[in-house]
């Protein structure tokens, strides 16, 4: 099938890099990822379009076009872009940690740091793409990669103009981030007002109330990386 690579395959980017595929790593729902290794030194997480999705190859221009107008240490990083076969793939950062979605799945919930680290760190990533005018369009726990004590934020193909609603939807989704990390529990709804049970946690509370969607005056993806690294302050103290 087009798009679907083998180990030692080479991909060779427009910037002059080179990645020798060493394994599947995962699939969507319009890219295959591999792990490569880029000749020099270095792995990267090859990204590469699928033929049967109409809408794969803008997807993948999108994200490229997204990673270069906004950098960050919290957001993954494009290392270089280039098709193979018709097909576009963009070559990134590779980020050792699993995501969100899968430490909850291990152990249920995370500690209250580890929780408030991860929201801090993809508040700062949004921050950072809202400043570019960008929105990332997606944020949900599979998009969140947690890295030793870090979270990275990636997959940016459903990034767009950061219009009011696309911030507002940003910002659900790091009230979705922020009570699955604390509960372990899958909110039916995202943006509307949850309990969140961490009652021995009231100042975690106080900030989930804060980012939902329905906010007044509405939270900025700023405004919560501040406030999620004043109370991982207070924890340390």
């Amino acid at each position: 099938m087009e798009g679907r690579l083998r180990p030692g395959d080479v991909l060779r980017g427009g910037g002059g890099r080179e990645a020798r595929i060493l394994a599947w790593h995962a699939e969507g729902s319009f890219a295959r990822v591999y792990r490569a290794e880029v000749v020099g030194g270095g792995y990267v997480a090859a990204k590469i379009a699928k033929a049967e999705v109409p809408d794969a190859a803008r997807r993948l221009r999108v994200e490229a076009a997204a990673l270069r107008r906004a950098q960050h240490p919290r957001l993954v990083r494009l290392r270089d872009t280039g098709e193979r076969g018709g097909l576009p793939f963009n070559l990134l950062e590779w980020v050792e940690g699993i995501t969100l979605r899968e430490m909850v799945i291990q152990y249920r919930r995370l500690p209250l740091a580890q929780a408030l680290t991860a929201l801090r760190d993809a508040a700062e990533a949004l921050a950072a793409l809202h400043r570019h005018g960008l929105a990332h369009g997606d944020l949900r726990p599979e998009n969140l990669i947690l890295s030793r004590r870090e979270a990275i934020l990636i997959d940016l193909d459903s990034a767009a103009a950061a219009s009011d609603a696309a911030r507002a939807a940003d910002i659900a989704g790091l009230g979705w981030v922020l009570h699955l990390a604390l509960t372990g529990a899958e909110p039916c709804d995202p943006a509307a007002p949850l309990s969140v049970r961490c009652g021995h946690h009231p100042e975690a509370v106080a900030l989930f109330s804060r980012l939902r969607r329905d906010a007044s005056p509405p939270l900025s993806a700023a405004d919560a990386a501040h406030a999620a690294a004043q109370l991982l302050r207070q924890l340390e103290t």
